[in-house]
């Protein structure tokens, strides 16, 4: 009788939609420009139990690159897939997630995004370096759980764990950028001081080793305050200190102290049926670039949305800079794009937009400072939602 309930309890949804682009571009390894078509189909599949839920998303890439070219055709695929797991309980929540990516990336594609980001700053558009290289197979893998307690209607702490790898898929592909294999455990504790405030502490550790022979050992302590300004707007500053101790290639260990430090700030502002966004943060910490060294990062991002009826319109700015300054492999990141959406139909929608990205190695090779630009036009269809 149980599994019958269990069975018959069971609410599914699926979701289907596709994506269609065309690229104009400056390449990484040229002047010339190009032409690129790309394809994204995606399928999401949820199963939902009272207090159970499933949820699987695959989104394959198919890319051919320099249609108009003299050269052949080349052509992409890159296979994305995530499966979360969550079970919410009065006191408690935990997640389970495994994701993965399999094929070849092409990093002068970082694609259009108008969905407001959270306040979580490892959530805002990317300001890491890229690889020097315009098309890099890749592989990755993430296996995550996390466990979520309320102690009472003030006190809740988070307790995770992860391990997994990501970068090149294969030798050729490791020299331009690094596999990391990484294994992290994350605790926080939060207490929600009134309605508005909230003061956290969260602690971490991780060991991660790389491909070019790195070997990092990091450990952090962050103490934030988060407060809600107005039913528009919040903030989050974050204060810590960071440890690193790192095994080169050659045997040579070195290890030290780094400040950590974050700031975000959202709002939102709704008048008639204009809704406006606007979101920035900046942080300070270590982070490991592509080739598996471990860099003190000062990064910045800011993100505006205005929707207006099928209107939407996305500007992004992102900015990093890495520590010491004067340092041999000390880089400089910037990026810029502008993204637009129309809903044609109620399932189809029109976009456009473009970005550049600029990046500079203070001591790197005689092609940089370079920067890369792209345009691109497209259609976005998907299905009705499917309840079963």
């Amino acid at each position: 009788m149980l599994a019958s309930f269990s069975l018959f309890a069971v609410a599914g949804t699926l979701r289907v939609s596709d994506a269609t682009r065309a690229y104009a571009r400056r390449s990484l390894v040229s002047d010339l420009t190009t032409i690129d078509l790309e394809n994204s189909p995606r399928l999401d599949v949820g199963l939902a139990w009272p207090t159970l839920q499933l949820e699987l998303d695959y989104a394959p890439r198919y890319t051919l690159l320099d249609v108009f070219g003299p050269e052949p055709i080349t052509d992409l695929w890159l296979h994305q897939a995530a499966l979360l797991l969550s079970l919410r309980q009065p006191r408690y929540v935990l997640s389970i997630s495994q994701t993965g990516a399999l094929g070849e990336q092409d990093f002068t594609q970082i694609g259009p995004a108008l969905e407001p980001t959270p306040s979580d700053p490892s959530m805002a558009p990317d300001v890491e370096l890229l690889p020097l290289a315009r098309v890099v197979s890749i592989a990755a893998e993430e296996t995550a759980a996390n466990l979520t307690y309320f102690w009472s209607r003030r006190w809740h702490s988070d307790l995770g764990a992860s391990f997994g790898f990501s970068g090149g898929a294969d030798a050729a592909a490791r020299r331009l950028l690094a596999r990391q294999r990484r294994a992290q455990l994350d605790a926080s504790v939060e207490f929600d001081w009134s309605r508005r405030s909230a003061i956290g502490s969260a602690l971490m550790g991780a060991q991660i080793s790389t491909s070019s022979g790195y070997d990092h050992w990091l450990a952090s302590v962050l103490e934030s305050w988060s407060e809600r300004w107005s039913p528009h707007s919040d903030s989050e500053l974050g204060v810590g200190a960071a440890f690193q101790d790192t095994t080169a290639p050659d045997g040579a260990r070195s290890s030290g102290w780094a400040p950590l430090a974050l700031a975000t700030f959202n709002y939102m502002l709704s008048v008639s049926d204009v809704r406006t966004r606007l979101q920035w943060s900046i942080g300070y910490g270590p982070d490991v670039n592509v080739t598996g060294v471990i860099q003190n990062r000062l990064y910045a991002t800011s993100q505006a949305t205005l929707t207006h009826g099928r209107l939407s319109l996305g500007l992004m700015l992102g900015a990093a800079q890495t520590f010491p300054t004067d340092a041999p492999d000390a880089a400089q990141f910037a990026s810029a794009s502008l993204a637009l959406q129309y809903a044609l139909l109620d399932w189809l929608g029109a976009e456009a937009g473009g970005q550049v990205t600029h990046q500079r190695f203070i001591r790197g090779p005689a092609e940089s400072p370079w920067a890369v630009w792209l345009l691109y036009a497209g259609l976005t269809a998907h299905t009705p939602e499917v309840r079963f």
